[in-house]
C-alpha cells in the first residue's frame, strides 16, 4: 500500500511539475487562425509596451496601409468570397504598444444571415481562445466578454475586450480590443 502511495505522489509530483510555468498560449483553428496569425505575448504575438520597432518587427509591412506618428494601421482582405477582412489599429504611447483593435468583417451581400452566423461562430473561437490563454472572463454577457490579465512586458494590468456586433449591423463583425489599464 506504502508503494503505491508512493508511487502515485510521484506520478502526480512529476504531472504538476510538467505543467507548473506554462502559460498556455491559446488554439488557433479556422477563421481565428487567419485572424491572430500567433498566439504568443499579449495579443497576436505582440507584447503591451513595446516599443513601435518591435512591433514591426513581429507584423512586418504586408497589409500595412498607414504608419504614422503614433498608430500602425493594418488592412486585410482574407477571402472576397465570404467578404472575409480584418483590420487592426495599434496605437502606441511613451511606454510603447498600449492598445491594439482587431475589427473582423463577414459581409457577403448575398448570404447576409450567413455572414451573421460566421460572425457570432468567430466570437464563440474567441472566448475559447481567451478563456485558454487568460482564464475565466472578469464580465460576460450576450455579446461582451471582458478579460484581466497581466502585460508580458512590465506586468502591468490589462484587459481584453470582446464584441459581437454581428446582429447590430446586420452582417458578421467582432471586435477584439486589448490595452493596458495602467
Amino acid at each position: 500500500m506504502k508503494q503505491i502511495l508512493k508511487f502515485t505522489s510521484l506520478v502526480l509530483f512529476a504531472f504538476l511539475v510538467s505543467c507548473g510555468g506554462k502559460e498556455s498560449q491559446g488554439t488557433l483553428e479556422g477563421d481565428l487562425a487567419k485572424v491572430m496569425t500567433k498566439t504568443g505575448g499579449d495579443f497576436r504575438g505582440l507584447s503591451l509596451n513595446s516599443s513601435k520597432e518591435d512591433v514591426l518587427k513581429v507584423m512586418g509591412k504586408e497589409d500595412l496601409y498607414d504608419d504614422s506618428g503614433s498608430f500602425l494601421n493594418y488592412s486585410k482582405e482574407i477571402d472576397p468570397k465570404k467578404g472575409f477582412s480584418y483590420d487592426l489599429l495599434l496605437e502606441f504611447d511613451k511606454f510603447g504598444l498600449m492598445s491594439a483593435e482587431l475589427n473582423t468583417y463577414y459581409k457577403n451581400d448575398k448570404d447576409l444571415k450567413g455572414s451573421i452566423e460566421k460572425g457570432h461562430k468567430l466570437f464563440n473561437d474567441f472566448i475559447s481562445f481567451f478563456n485558454e490563454k487568460y482564464g475565466t472572463p472578469i464580465r460576460k454577457e450576450k455579446n461582451y466578454v471582458v478579460w484581466e490579465f497581466k502585460a508580458k512586458n512590465g506586468g502591468n494590468k490589462s484587459n481584453v475586450v470582446l464584441d459581437d456586433y454581428s446582429d447590430k449591423k446586420g452582417f458578421g463583425y467582432v471586435r477584439v480590443r486589448v490595452y493596458a489599464l495602467e
